[in-house]
C-alpha cells in the first residue's frame, strides 16, 4: 500500500540526481526510505543529470533529464524499474534538455524544458505534441503543474546569466499562454518549481529565496518569502496543501513551513550542515521526504531527509549512489 500515513505499510519512493560511475542516477525505496537502492543500468540510463521524476505508483515512473544524443531525456518504466524505455526520441525536446514532467495519469503527461519548450502526451509517451508558443525564446523552464488537458502552469527563467523569471499559464491546452507576474519580484528572480492545490491557488519558488503565491489564478502574485532576497541563494522546492499551508526547501539547509499563507514561517531543523535542499515530496502534512546536493567541496554527496511529524524532527537516510540529488517523488504525494 502507498496510502499516506498508514503505519506498517510499504511505502515506495524514487529520487534522481547527478550521474556517477558512467550512468544516470535513479534510486528507489520499497520501505519508506529505510533502504534505498539504485535502479537501471549503464545501458538503460544515460550519463546525464536527472532533473525530474514522477512516480504514479510502484510500477509506473517517469524520469526526465538533460539532452543526450540529440534529444532531452525522457524515460519511463512500467515494471518498477526492472526496465526503462526512452520516450520521445526524435520528436520531442530536440537538442534541449527536459526540466520537469507532470503526469495526470498513466497516459497523459506535460513536460517542459529549455528554449521555452513544452510538450504533451496522451498515449504514455509514445507520441508528443508541442504545446508552447514561446519556442526559441530564452526560457529555461524547470517547473510544471497541470490539472487536465487544458489548464497548466509552467515556471522558469531567462537564459543562464540573467535573473528574469517567467510564469506561463494556459487554459486552452497550450494553444495560447499568458505571461504572469510582470511588475513583481519575478522580474528579477528566476523561478525553479511550482505547486498548485487548485486552479486558483499556486505557489512558486526560485532565486533569491523567493516564494511567490497567487490565490486568483495568477492575475496577481505576492512575495511571501521568509527571507530577504540574497541574489545568490535559491528556494528550490515547494509543496502546497492549500492557500495557507505549504512546505518550502532552500539552499543552505533551510526548510520552512507555513500555515497562514506565508505571513509567518516555522524554520525547521535538519540533521545536515552542507546541503542545498533541492526538492520535497509530501504524502500529507506530517510525512515527507526531501533531497539535497552538497553545498561545499567535493560537491558529491546528496542527503535524503525524512519526517513523520510535520517536520518537528527530520532524520537522514542513506543515499546509495553518494551523488547529489535533485528530485524526489512518492506515489500519492501532494503536487
Amino acid at each position: 500500500s502507498t496510502s499516506p500515513g498508514t503505519d506498517g505499510k510499504i511505502i515506495f519512493g524514487w529520487a534522481g540526481g547527478s550521474p556517477t560511475d558512467g550512468w544516470g542516477v535513479v534510486i528507489k525505496t520499497l520501505n519508506g526510505g529505510e533502504a534505498w537502492t539504485r535502479s537501471g543500468s549503464q545501458n538503460s540510463i544515460p550519463p546525464v543529470f536527472i532533473n525530474g521524476i514522477e512516480a504514479l505508483d510502484f510500477s509506473t515512473v517517469w524520469v526526465v533529464g538533460d539532452e543526450w544524443e540529440g534529444d532531452g531525456l525522457i524515460l519511463r518504466t512500467d515494471n518498477g524499474g526492472m526496465t526503462w524505455e526512452r520516450k520521445g526520441k526524435g520528436q520531442a525536446f530536440l537538442n534541449v534538455g527536459v526540466g520537469n514532467i507532470f503526469s495526470l495519469d498513466k497516459n497523459r503527461a506535460w513536460a517542459c524544458g529549455d528554449s521555452g519548450t513544452i510538450f504533451f502526451t496522451s498515449d504514455g509517451g509514445n507520441t508528443w505534441t508541442q504545446k508552447n508558443d514561446s519556442q526559441g525564446r530564452d526560457y529555461l523552464l524547470g517547473g510544471i503543474k497541470a490539472f487536465n488537458d487544458e489548464v497548466a502552469w509552467a515556471v522558469g527563467g531567462t537564459a543562464i546569466g540573467k535573473n528574469e523569471g517567467v510564469i506561463l499559464r494556459t487554459t486552452d491546452g497550450g494553444v495560447t499562454w499568458q505571461s504572469q507576474g510582470r511588475g513583481t519580484e519575478i522580474d528579477s528572480h528566476y523561478l525553479i518549481s511550482i505547486s498548485a492545490p487548485d486552479t486558483s491557488c499556486a505557489w512558486a519558488v526560485g532565486n533569491g529565496y523567493i516564494v511567490m503565491r497567487t490565490t486568483d489564478g495568477g492575475q496577481t502574485w505576492a512575495n511571501v518569502s521568509p527571507f530577504p532576497a540574497p541574489s545568490g541563494n535559491d528556494a528550490n522546492g515547494v509543496v502546497a496543501f492549500d492557500k495557507d499551508n505549504a512546505w518550502v526547501v532552500m539552499d543552505y539547509n533551510n526548510v520552512f513551513k507555513t500555515n497562514d499563507g506565508g505571513q509567518s514561517w516555522d524554520q525547521q531543523t535538519v540533521p545536515v550542515s552542507d546541503q542545498f535542499i533541492t526538492r520535497i515530496s509530501a504524502l500529507n502534512s506530517n510525512i515527507a521526504w526531501a533531497v539535497g546536493s552538497q553545498s561545499n567541496s567535493p560537491f558529491n554527496h546528496g542527503a535524503i531527509l525524512h519526517t513523520t511529524d510535520g517536520g518537528n524532527t527530520w532524520t537522514e537516510q542513506t543515499n546509495p549512489a553518494g551523488c547529489n540529488l535533485y528530485c524526489v517523488s512518492f506515489p500519492g504525494e501532494i503536487r
